[in-house]
């Protein structure tokens, strides 16, 4: 549904009701979480290959792909939600059901068997496909990333370099899944206000960030030229807009980078996401071409 008909449906709506509720271009994205890295790597370095494997293969082992990650059949409402409590913006219309769906995000990258702790965005493919109803988790997303070689992975390095993805590999992945995407950038097909449309949609989205920026944490604002560069991955779970005006006001996202249960539905103000997204250099979007919410 069109923005300004499902806006001025969802006014009409409310006044019948009376009521409200009060990285360097094509690096590899992937960053480690909260927890220190020399921790992190001595508990998961001791997987042996071997291991890995029939790791792997238990996960998968006897289960079709439609039977685990089988779509329920109930439609999901698509409704903007119309709340008083998102900063910034006293009144406001949300689109994407992040309330409903954050307790289903992830924020906690690496907690896996398979000493991957890189793998932002395999979670967020995890993350965009909870949010459509799918039974995947970060260990059925990664293993199969590892087993298919759609990932960073090497057995014998550090967990946190280990699980990256570019859009492409994020796009092969969402495809085996079942979910068809497309890849844009900010400068084409996946400019903020089409982010949005996309949402209001029922689509999923995952996008590259400057992690640095994301968190305010200098350590980790890579850059390429002088220029902030895409380095991490996340997935945006609704949009934000005026309710009296329309206009786009910003975005809830899910991210797994620093492990904060709070990350699970963060909101962003519309130049806080264009300094983490649109003006970063090789930052992508990876947009489902379905709907995987229904209405």
């Amino acid at each position: 549904m069109a923005w300004d008909k499902l806006f001025a449906s969802t006014i009409e709506q409310s006044e019948l009701q009376g009521t409200t509720q009060g990285t360097t271009q094509g690096a590899f994205e992937g960053t480690t979480q909260g927890t220190t890295q020399g921790a992190l790597e001595s508990t998961t370095q001791g997987t042996t290959q071997g291991a890995l494997e029939g790791t792997i293969q238990r996960t998968f082992e006897g289960t079709t792909q439609g039977e685990m990650f089988e779509k329920p059949m109930e439609a999901l409402a698509l409704e903007p939600e119309f709340r008083r409590d998102v900063p910034g913006c006293p009144e406001a219309l949300v689109t994407g059901e992040p309330f409903d769906k954050a307790d289903k995000m992830d924020f906690k990258q690496g907690d896996n068997p398979f000493s991957a702790s890189g793998n932002c965005g395999l979670v967020s493919i995890a993350n965009t496909l909870s949010r459509g109803g799918f039974q995947v988790s970060e260990n059925d997303v990664t293993g199969y990333a590892i087993s298919s070689g759609q990932c960073v992975f090497d057995p014998h390095g550090p967990a946190s370099e280990n699980g990256g993805t570019d859009a492409v590999m994020r796009k092969n992945i969402l495809a085996h899944f079942g979910v068809p995407s497309r890849i844009v950038s900010p400068e084409n097909g996946g400019n903020p206000e089409q982010i949005a449309d996309a949402i209001d949609e029922g689509k999923g989205v995952l996008i590259g960030v400057n992690a640095g920026i994301l968190w305010n944490n200098p350590n980790y604002v890579d850059t390429y030229l002088g220029l902030p560069a895409s380095n991490h991955c996340i997935s945006v779970t609704g949009a934000v807009r005026d309710a009296n005006t329309g206009e786009l006001k910003g975005f809830y996202i899910a991210d797994s980078g620093r492990g904060l249960p709070e990350d699970a539905n963060r909101y962003l103000t519309l130049e806080e996401f264009n300094d983490v997204y649109t003006n970063v250099v090789g930052s992508e979007a990876n947009i489902t071409t379905k709907p995987i919410l229904e209405g």
